[in-house]
């Protein structure tokens, strides 16, 4: 991914005002880095009590890509899912596409480092 790119895609998750789901306070702190507002972290609750209580019709899904990242996506999507609430994993696809990055809170070093800095 190029920076311009990354750029684009950050900019859209700052004017998109769905709420975003990320898994720790890290992740959030990132995000809020670029004007990014509207952010929940799922890491000191069990995850059925953050979709019970949800009361958002569709959410965006920030998880980790690694393996428990990845676990508590699938989970959060059946329990959302059963909820009624829609999740839109595009932002992640996206993001995904930066090399080397694992976690969302990567993020601000990645820019950096794709900016040249």
């Amino acid at each position: 991914m190029k920076f311009e790119e990354l750029q684009k895609v950050l900019e859209e998750l700052k004017e998109d005002k769905r709420k975003k789901i990320v898994e720790g306070k890290n992740d959030k702190k990132a995000l809020e880095k670029f004007g990014i507002t509207n952010i929940e972290t799922i890491e000191t609750r069990p995850l059925t009590q953050i979709t019970s209580r949800e009361k958002e019709k569709e959410v965006i899904l920030l998880t980790d890509y690694d393996r428990r990242g990845k676990t508590k996506s699938k989970k959060l999507i059946t329990l959302f899912r059963a909820e009624g609430i829609k999740t839109d994993l595009n932002y992640k696809k996206k993001l995904g596409k930066l090399k080397g990055m694992s976690e969302i809170e990567e993020i601000p070093s990645k820019y950096n480092e794709l900016k040249g800095e």
